[in-house]
């Protein structure tokens, strides 16, 4: 009955990918598509549907965004390089796939080789893929522009720069960011450069990141090291240092755990009731108390929720021995991690990332992974694939003396 059950939902898998090529055929606007061919190729990896899985990269179906086209092919080349599927399931071929050079079908492991390439040489894909990829070549790209110094003859200020400045010392950041950024296209790129600094340097790193995201889509953006820093800033790093884990946690890590939650936000509250820097859900943080034997804290206040989140992120860590795991179980969970490891025990993590049956975990896990890989090249020297694989392949680099660690006084 099973075997039959099988049986079905392929054929039904199969059909829903003839419908979507005929829907590509004259389709004016391929992300309407999107969510369903995410879905639909997930559903093939949960289900180890390889065949599907290679057909779906090497047609229309994967080209709904450039986010799809490299998920498609990154699974499709790993699925290759593990023997994953037999040569029946891979036709030879490749596909005009349109504005990405991916080589999406992936028939040989050369071809395997050139979709990783691809995928990480092309500056409009997510960093997390191309960082993935990176890992798989075994290379060490920058993801990182070459650093360059603002240009020397300005000319005059912009009044509208000036006018813009003042919100911030009227105490009104939040007015500042929306004004900013309506104002965004005519604005120039060091005015809206010199705004980001501002809100960082008054301690307001989640808007000074939302500003400086906003010159980053532009179509002129010249993009320097310096706009990543402010993408990617380090507020509250004395306090994080001050505190001792179970294990020496990679501050690339650590900082990519807490941008990823809050946005360095220490009074956020979310939807579901999670407080501040570590978005730590009430309950969860009086089982830590007990734990470490602390009577009372706030969870409002920086070091005490630095102390708890890293405290329960370190445990996770010890217990799965694998970063991507322990950021699963922080974000969902131990039960769902311990379900879906069982489910998925013939997959890598890299992998089961992708089959997560939660989408908030699924995007929690590369955005956490994205942050540590630029955290890691930004600040610590630590290339680009050696983060990707000690975060993936849990190498345990969080226990060697050459590990940026968290240090105690």
């Amino acid at each position: 009955r099973k075997l039959v059950g099988a049986a079905r939902d392929r054929a039904l898998r199969r059909v829903t990918l003839d419908a979507l090529q005929r829907a590509a055929l004259s389709w004016y606007d391929p992300s309407l598509f999107s969510d369903l061919a995410d879905a639909l190729f997930r559903e093939a990896l949960q289900a180890r549907d390889w065949e599907l899985i290679y057909d779906m990269a090497g047609s229309a179906a994967c080209r709904t965004s450039p986010v799809m086209a490299a998920r498609c092919a990154y699974v499709a080349a790993r699925a290759h390089e593990l023997g994953l599927a037999t040569e029946s399931d891979a036709d030879a071929g490749s596909v005009d796939h349109g504005k990405t050079d991916l080589v999406l079908h992936v028939p040989a492991a050369s071809q395997a080789l050139d979709s990783y390439r691809a995928i990480m040489n092309d500056p409009s894909l997510p960093l997390h893929y191309r960082a993935l990829a990176a890992w798989r070549l075994g290379e060490e790209p920058s993801l990182l522009p070459p650093d360059r110094s603002a240009p020397e003859n300005q000319g005059e200020p912009d009044p509208l720069e000036g006018f813009l400045s003042g919100f911030e010392r009227y105490e009104m950041a939040d007015l500042m960011l929306n004004e900013a950024s309506q104002r965004s296209t005519i604005l120039d790129r060091e005015s809206l450069r010199r705004l980001a600094t501002l809100l960082a340097q008054e301690a307001h790193p989640d808007l000074s990141m939302r500003l400086i995201g906003v010159l980053m889509k532009r179509a002129d953006w010249d993009p320097r090291r310096s706009d990543f820093e402010l993408l990617y800033p380090r507020p509250y790093l004395s306090e994080v240092r001050s505190l001792r884990s179970r294990i020496n946690l990679p501050e690339p890590i650590v900082l990519g755990l807490l941008r990823s939650e809050s946005y360095f936000q220490a009074d956020v509250v979310s939807a579901a009731g999670a407080v501040g820097l570590a978005q730590l859900m009430p309950s969860t943080a009086a089982e830590i108390a007990r734990t470490l034997g602390i009577a009372s804290y706030d969870l409002t206040k920086p070091r005490d929720n630095l102390r708890f989140g890293i405290a329960y992120f370190s445990d996770l860590l010890a217990e799965t021995g694998h970063p991507l795991q322990a950021m699963w179980a922080y974000n969902a969970g131990r039960s769902r991690l311990k379900k879906w490891n069982a489910d998925m025990k013939d997959l890598p993590d890299d992998l089961k990332l992708e089959a997560l049956g939660i989408e908030e975990t699924r995007q929690y896990g590369r955005n956490i992974l994205q942050a540590s890989v630029m955290y890691g090249e930004l600040y610590y020297g630590v290339p680009v694939a050696t983060m990707t694989g000690e975060i993936v392949d849990g190498e345990r680099a969080w226990l060697r003396p050459e590990a940026p660690p968290i240090t105690g006084p």
